[in-house]
C-alpha cells in the first residue's frame, strides 16, 4: 500500500484578541497550537533544529486596518518564530516580494517587523532587492526559466505560510499561490491569464516548499485576495510537508471540492501526491466539524456597477480579474460615485463587432486582445482610452481613473 501524505489540522474555539490589537496572551494560544500542529506531522524539533529557516509569509498587501484577514496573522508569524526558536533553530528569516506598486521592506514596516524582527534576532530579506539566480524548469508547461531571488535556496527549511483566502483569479490562495511571492516584478505578470495555474504548479517544481503552514486564524471569503470578507475567528491552522496534499485539505475546509481547484488538479497531473483526500492522512481535528462553505469570488464586472457598462468579448480570467480588483476598489473607495457614465470593452471582438455611436460616455478598451475593437472605430467620431497589457496590472485601471477624473466632484 502506498505511503499516505500526513496533514494535520488544528483549531479552537476561542482565540481572543485581533491582528490589529494582541497581547502575548492570544500569542501564547497560537504558538501551543502551532506547537500540536506541526508535532502531529513530523518529528518538528529533529526537522528544524539547527537549521537555517526562511519564512515566506503572505504580506501582499498589508491593509490591516481595514481588511485584517488580508495577510499572514502577525501573530501567527510572531508565534512560529518563538516556536522555531524554542526548537534550536540556528537562524531565521522572513522574505516576500508583495509583486507591482508595493516594496517589501514598506510590506515589513507596515506589518511593524522591523523593529520586532529586530528585537527578535530575525533577519527580513526583500526578495525585491537582493541577489537572484536564474533556473531552467524542464518539467514545466509554461514557466520554462524563473529569475529567484537567491535567499529561496540557500536556507536549510523554506517555510510556507500562506493565508487562507478565496482569490478571484484562482478561486484559492493557499500554499502553492503564496509561492507566486518568490517571483520578481519583471516576471510577475508572465503567464498571468488563465495559464496563471500552470505557471503556480511550475514555480513550485523548482521552489517547492519543506514544510506549509496555512494561517487560518481570520481568514478571507468573496472578492478576494484584497477585498473580500474577513471570516473573523476561524481559528484553524492546516500544515503539512507536501504543499499539494495541505491544499486539499485546506480548500475541503473551505468548502471546495479539490476537483474545483485547477493547481490541485494540474499538480496531480504532475506527479505530485496528496491531490485527492483518500491519499491523505489526517491529523487532528476532524475536518466535517470545521468545514464551512467560503463565499466565492466573481471575477466578472459584467452588470455589477451602475454608471460601468462593461461588455466582455473573447476575454479570459487574467483581464476579467485585472478589471474586476480595479473596479472594486474604486467602489469600496467611493470614487465611482457621481461618476458620468462609461464603457468598458475587454477582450477579443469579432468583426463588426462594436458601434460605439450605439453608447453613451467614455470608452475604455482593456487590455491587448481588445485593440482589434480600435480597427473598427470611425476614428474621429469617438475618443477612447486603451489600457494595454496581457493582462494590464490589477491597479492599471484604478490609476488612470483615479488620474482622469481627479477633478470631478463627487
Amino acid at each position: 500500500m502506498r505511503k499516505k501524505e500526513i496533514v494535520s489540522v488544528n483549531r479552537r474555539d476561542h482565540i481572543p484578541e485581533s491582528p490589529l490589537k494582541y497581547t502575548v496572551k492570544s500569542i501564547r494560544i497560537i504558538q501551543n497550537m502551532l506547537d500540536e500542529l506541526v508535532n502531529n506531522s513530523i518529528k518538528f524539533k529533529h526537522f528544524i533544529q539547527n537549521k537555517r529557516v526562511l519564512i515566506k509569509p503572505n504580506l501582499v498587501r498589508p491593509y490591516l486596518k481595514t481588511s485584517p484577514a488580508i495577510t499572514t496573522d502577525p501573530r501567527v508569524t510572531i508565534s512560529l518564530i518563538r516556536l522555531l526558536k524554542d526548537y534550536g533553530a540556528s537562524e531565521i528569516a522572513i522574505g516576500e516580494n508583495p509583486g507591482y506598486g508595493l516594496k517589501a521592506m514598506d510590506a515589513f514596516k507596515a506589518m511593524k517587523l522591523i523593529s520586532l524582527c529586530k528585537k527578535m534576532e530575525v533577519t527580513l530579506i526583500p526578495f525585491d532587492d537582493c541577489e537572484t539566480v536564474i533556473k531552467k524548469n524542464p518539467k514545466a508547461y509554461v514557466f520554462k526559466e524563473i529569475e529567484f531571488p537567491s535567499p529561496v535556496f540557500e536556507y536549510d527549511v523554506l517555510l510556507n505560510l500562506p493565508k487562507m483566502k478565496t482569490h478571484m483569479h484562482t478561486l484559492v490562495t493557499l500554499g502553492m499561490k503564496n509561492m507566486q511571492g518568490v517571483i520578481l516584478d519583471h516576471q510577475r505578470l508572465l503567464y498571468h491569464r488563465d495559464d496563471i495555474h500552470h505557471k503556480i504548479v511550475d514555480t513550485v517544481l523548482l521552489a517547492n516548499p519543506h514544510f506549509t503552514i496555512v494561517d487560518g486564524i481570520w481568514a478571507m471569503e468573496g472578492q478576494a485576495p484584497f477585498f473580500g470578507e474577513t471570516i473573523r475567528n476561524m481559528n484553524t491552522l492546516v500544515a503539512g510537508e507536501n504543499v499539494a496534499a495541505v491544499d486539499t485539505v485546506a480548500a475541503i475546509i473551505m468548502g471546495f471540492e479539490p476537483e474545483e481547484i485547477a493547481t490541485i488538479c494540474l499538480a496531480r497531473e504532475m506527479g505530485f501526491k496528496g491531490t485527492k483526500l483518500n491519499e491523505i492522512t489526517i491529523h487532528g481535528c476532524k475536518i466535517e466539524s470545521i468545514t464551512r462553505r467560503f463565499r466565492r469570488p466573481v471575477v466578472s464586472s459584467v452588470g455589477v456597477f451602475p454608471n460601468i457598462r462593461c461588455i466582455q468579448g473573447g476575454v479570459c480570467n487574467g483581464c476579467k480579474s485585472a478589471l474586476r480588483h480595479s473596479l472594486d476598489k474604486l467602489q469600496i473607495e467611493g470614487k465611482l460615485k457621481n461618476k458620468p457614465e462609461m464603457t468598458i470593452f475587454l477582450g477579443r471582438p469579432q468583426e463588426n463587432y462594436f458601434n460605439p455611436d450605439s453608447w453613451t460616455g467614455d470608452l475604455w478598451i482593456f487590455g491587448d486582445c481588445a485593440e482589434e475593437l480600435t480597427k473598427q472605430l470611425p476614428g474621429t467620431q469617438s475618443s477612447f482610452c486603451h489600457l494595454k497589457g496581457c493582462p494590464p496590472h490589477v491597479l492599471d485601471l484604478y490609476k488612470w481613473f483615479c488620474n482622469s477624473y481627479k477633478d470631478t466632484q463627487d
